[in-house]
């Protein structure tokens, strides 16, 4: 999967013409293949379409699109949304429908009428931005993307729907509902956020004739997680494996009332791999624990002992996970800023331990190896001093940013959990489902990436790949027990049939 910036898409682009491929050629390819698509998808003879053309490169794919649909029979209607072409490339496709018999009406000299006739129509066609938007949509878009988002027709956008930011995922609440994204040359941004963009509809990624080497030398920062590469990560256990080589994690979880984020945090982390588990508890909670897990030694607490207890097992593990259950009191704060500046081995710091660091966010500069904090929407907004609206409006630079800058991996999770490590690299999650919105879920995501840093895989892989197959089981669950009965815990022999049908 390739994903591009706007920016570098449009260098693509350029690059593409110096390699001997022209941008009139390039809109040509790319409005007949979106074409292609709605006549493969429907029956367009006799069918009545509304292409919303702007002023700009993605009008001209348009006009290609109502020549192609019109040679095919179909009742096009072309609006022009921001008055005529602007471009040259565009202004040749807009002569090239001039002498044809398609209507060619102006969205500001007749809106009730073409209000009408989107609402009569059977495919609608956005071609008004692409990739360019900016900002919030002005009076007139907003009122014909009303009426396009109020009509029964199916809607198909080109590139992005229009009023939808390609890089920040951010949308004007009165931006195109597409049923149909048809995506050009390679997947921007915006286009990793389906889940949590049902407005994209399906995506449908097209060729445009671009050579292949016009994409040399565009770094991306995003990365790509699938079945093929998760299985890379999780090698087969060497046949001379013993539980001290296959990973010893520290789990510090759970109080009076929250046993059990300790119990799914710990179960996770043992069916995913690590060979020796010692779960950190407050004393009192031993009889509550003992009966959901026999496979983890527990690690007693008292208020008296608890530092120098947690100290020295910390130092024996080959990573930590800290927070999941934990008391919000001033002992859990201590103890996770002390962990967090002196622990020698990777940390995963969920929950409780996130909100201690978000009232000394600073110390996480001086930690001792590294941290993935694994936040949701409010935690990560007193960790960042932003609102959560704030972030909404650009996930991708704020956790990117936010990792950068204080030198740790970021799991923000949500409907598509962003991945951001320290040297720039992001991962959008694109397995699980709507099933996963249930308290523990948390838990099991921090149990399954610490299991994993614990095995040795790198930090940044074991939190994307911990991201991953954690989605993965949800869907193999919801599939199972269905997204409304299934429980957080109950995924965990998803993902252990999964491992099992590829011999992991």
């Amino acid at each position: 999967m390739r994903i591009v910036t706007p920016t570098q898409m449009k260098q693509i682009e350029q690059r593409g013409a110096e390699l001997g491929i022209s941008t009139l050629r390039m809109m040509e390819n790319a409005g007949s293949a979106a074409a292609t698509f709605l006549r493969k998808k429907f029956d367009v003879a006799g069918r009545k379409c509304v292409i919303l053309c702007g002023k700009g490169g993605n009008g001209g794919d348009g006009f290609v699109i109502a020549r192609k649909l019109f040679g095919w029979n179909c009742d096009v209607t072309v609006v022009m949304t921001d008055g005529l072409p602007k471009i040259s490339d565009s202004q040749h496709m807009f002569d090239g429908i001039s002498s044809l018999d398609i209507p060619i009406l102006h969205y500001n000299e007749n809106p009730e009428q073409i209000k009408q006739l989107i609402q009569e129509s059977d495919i609608v066609v956005d071609a008004v931005y692409g990739i360019s938007f900016r900002g919030e949509l002005d009076e007139l878009h907003r009122d014909i993307f009303t009426a396009v988002n109020s009509c029964t027709a199916a809607v198909a956008a080109l590139d992005v729907p229009s009023g939808v930011n390609a890089l920040t995922a951010d949308f004007d609440p009165n931006c195109i509902k597409a049923d149909f994204t048809i995506v050009f040359d390679s997947f921007k941004p915006v286009h990793l956020f389906s889940s949590d963009l049902p407005l994209l509809g399906e995506l449908y990624l097209t060729d445009i004739g671009i050579p292949e080497a016009a994409h040399d030398g565009f770094d991306s920062p995003f990365v790509h997680c699938d079945n093929d590469i998760l299985l890379h990560y999780l090698e087969p256990k060497p046949l001379n494996s013993y539980k001290g080589s296959n990973g010893k994690l520290l789990n510090i979880a759970g109080s009076l009332g929250m046993a059990g984020a300790a119990v799914m945090s710990t179960d996770a982390a043992l069916k995913s791999g690590a060979g020796y588990v010692t779960l950190a508890i407050p004393h009192e909670l031993y009889p509550h624990i003992t009966p959901h897990l026999v496979s983890p030694v527990c690690l007693l607490l008292s208020d008296e002992n608890r530092l120098d207890a947690i100290n020295k097992a910390a130092a024996k593990a080959d990573a930590v996970a800290i927070g999941c259950g934990l008391a919000n009191d001033s002992n859990t704060a201590a103890m996770v800023l002390n962990l967090t500046e002196h622990c020698p081995v990777p940390m995963v710091i969920d929950a409780s331990g996130i909100n201690a660091l978000a009232a000394d966010i600073n110390i996480i500069k001086k930690a001792a190896a590294t941290r993935i904090l694994t936040p949701h929407l409010g935690e990560f907004s007193r960790l960042c001093s932003k609102s959560i609206s704030e972030i909404k409006k650009d996930r991708i630079s704020i956790a990117k940013n936010f990792a950068e800058e204080n030198g740790v991996i970021l799991v923000l999770k949500g409907a598509n959990t962003i991945v951001a490590s320290p040297d720039g690299m992001i991962y959008v999650n694109q397995s699980g489902c709507p099933g996963l919105a249930k308290a523990g879920s948390g838990d099991v995501l921090t149990g399954i990436i610490a299991s994993f840093a614990a095995q040795g895989i790198p930090a940044f892989a074991a939190a994307v790949c911990g991201v991953y197959i954690h989605g993965l089981s949800a869907q193999l669950c919801s599939k199972r027990l269905s997204e409304y009965g299934m429980q957080p815990i109950e995924m965990l022999e998803d993902m252990r049939i999964f491992l099992a049908q590829n011999n992991r």
